[in-house]
């Protein structure tokens, strides 16, 4: 599960992007938003988050809880990812493509310093 999670980071961070769906930034409230709500259509999955500027922020799926271990993380359970792993967020805002989820009911989640700080569910 663990290689698992470290090559959907890596697919993520490959993917990156300077844009993403529509979110209002803030510097002081966490959120994340997803420029779909379905999964399995082919189509790419963009997210975008917001949050004070401090940090480590990740972005996981079907997570419970994150553990940061150096550059990559480890989540629970068995079934969930860490997709996307943040150091601060310069602007306040970071973007990126999530990796193809299979079709079905998902939750994206915004870890921020091993909490989860915002959740976005996908169907």
């Amino acid at each position: 599960m663990v290689l698992g999670g470290l090559f959907a980071l890596l697919v993520a961070l490959h993917k990156s992007s300077t844009s993403g769906p529509p979110l209002t930034t803030s510097c002081t409230t966490p959120a994340i938003a997803l420029n779909s709500a379905t999964t399995g259509d082919g189509t790419s999955l963009a997210y975008s988050i917001t949050g004070p500027k401090t940090g480590t922020y990740v972005i996981a799926v079907d997570a419970t809880t994150v553990t940061i271990k150096g550059s990559a993380a480890e989540v629970t359970p068995s079934g969930g990812a860490a997709v996307a792993i943040h150091q601060g967020l310069g602007s306040c805002t970071a973007h990126g493509n999530l990796p193809d989820l299979p079709s079905g009911a998902h939750e994206v989640e915004l870890f921020r310093d091993g909490s989860v700080v915002a959740k976005a569910a996908l169907r």
